[in-house]
């Protein structure tokens, strides 16, 4: 059997191209073939070729090639319609990550200096598109599921249109399965079909891939490939709120307990800090992810680095930039990374840029990192890929159930 993904396997992002990897690893592991339908439309890959160096673009690409099979490139719904039927593929599935993402037509009008202007999105947000099924009609006989979808940061109640919210519940429905990755796209989902449809909220693929794949590095490779020492702490953070006093203090606090503080950079490039330890581009998503595996610690942003973290019950301090602005506090509803540390109960070790709190001194989270429970992380994580694996499971028999 044929089952066709569709998701952000080729975009410069770690997270992204490793939940499409551990989505492949599983399918290969029940003994089916896992076929990444190659959708790269060209606005969104314009986006990426303008803000990531061309040296990292090549290593997704090269990961990509090693890790993947894939259809041609498809530039519209009908190449991919085209795909799918050429590969013989039974089923697709869609997701994970922010696949279900739209800009409402207001929330596209912005106040510049010479009055109003209107920003068109990419085709990734806007609707309909790929990730919304606009291919199904074009193979009436072919399953698709939704998995673990997220519309990050989208102001759905912006979307006003009886008219419109129908033609979003018209496209709901033509899946045959669907689960999200937070309350926020759960929300958006109740509100654009007014209640019919209710996802579970699932996992993102990332939190089974340690279960789902095989060991590709050791902490051995990884030290000896990156001239890391045995014990280090990674720090990756563009944000203005961490001063360079800021980073040599707790740099210092760290080398006192025989730790490096070495920076990971984000596929845009380094922050450049004043650290003497720096991991380049360009970096393979393999080797992010067992950087973060093998750390005694990571400080930073984003969502993917915190579920490795998780996942493999590495302490960490989360700097949240995502969600919106609620009067004088940010709508905690609309942060990811907020909804999974809630669960995770490690609020503890969050920040929220939204909010503009006092950030914690260097002492503070150093303490937090240095007093990490790991065996209730290890615990939770377990729940977890329980949930993860029940929905994969509910999943291939919907699926299965509606092949024709």
């Amino acid at each position: 059997m044929k089952i066709g993904i569709l998701s952000y396997h080729w975009v410069a992002n770690f997270g992204a191209n490793l939940q499409v990897l551990s989505t492949v690893n599983y399918i290969t592991k029940l003994g089916y073939e896992a076929i990444v339908i190659n959708w790269i439309p060209i606005d969104l890959e314009q986006i990426y070729i303008n803000r990531t160096p061309e040296v990292q673009i090549k290593e997704h690409q090269r990961f990509a090639k090693q890790f993947f099979i894939t259809t041609k490139v498809c530039r519209t719904e009908f190449d991919i319609a085209e795909a799918i039927r050429e590969n013989s593929i039974d089923f697709v599935i869609i997701g994970s990550d922010t696949v279900f993402t739209y800009k409402p037509f207001l929330d596209r009008i912005k106040l510049c200096r010479k009055g109003l202007k209107y920003f068109k999105p990419a085709i990734d947000s806007d609707f309909p598109n790929p990730f919304w099924g606009n291919f199904i009609d074009l193979v009436p006989n072919i399953p698709v599921a939704v998995m673990s979808a997220s519309a990050q940061n989208t102001k759905y109640k912006l979307i006003l249109s009886g008219n419109r919210k129908k033609m979003f519940e018209k496209a709901l429905c033509k899946f045959c399965y669907i689960t999200v990755r937070d309350i926020w796209t759960k929300k958006m989902i109740n509100y654009l079909t007014q209640n019919k449809i209710n996802p579970k909220l699932t996992p993102d693929p990332v939190f089974a891939f340690n279960l789902n794949s095989p060991v590709y590095l050791t902490k051995e490779q990884i030290l000896n490939k990156f001239n890391l020492p045995e014990k280090y702490i990674l720090i990756s953070s563009g944000s203005k709120i961490i001063n360079e006093k800021w980073v040599k203090d707790i740099e210092n606090i760290f080398q006192k307990k025989e730790y490096t503080l070495v920076e990971l950079p984000k596929t845009q490039g380094l922050h450049e800090s004043s650290l003497s330890h720096k991991i380049r581009l360009p970096l393979s998503p393999i080797d992010w992810y067992y950087l973060i595996k093998y750390a005694g610690g990571y400080i930073g942003e984003l969502m993917h680095p915190i579920i490795v973290c998780l996942h493999n019950a590495v302490p960490f301090f989360s700097i949240d930039s995502y969600g919106f602005k609620n009067g004088s506090k940010g709508n905690q509803e609309s942060s990811k990374i907020y909804q999974i540390l809630s669960k995770f109960v490690l609020l503890s070790n969050y920040y929220s840029l939204i909010n503009k709190d006092p950030f914690p001194s260097p002492e503070i989270v150093y303490s937090l990192i240095n007093n990490f429970d790991q065996q209730k992380c290890i615990s939770k994580s377990n729940s977890i890929y329980e949930e993860y694996s029940n929905m994969m499971e509910e999943l291939f028999q919907c699926c299965m159930a509606n092949r024709k």
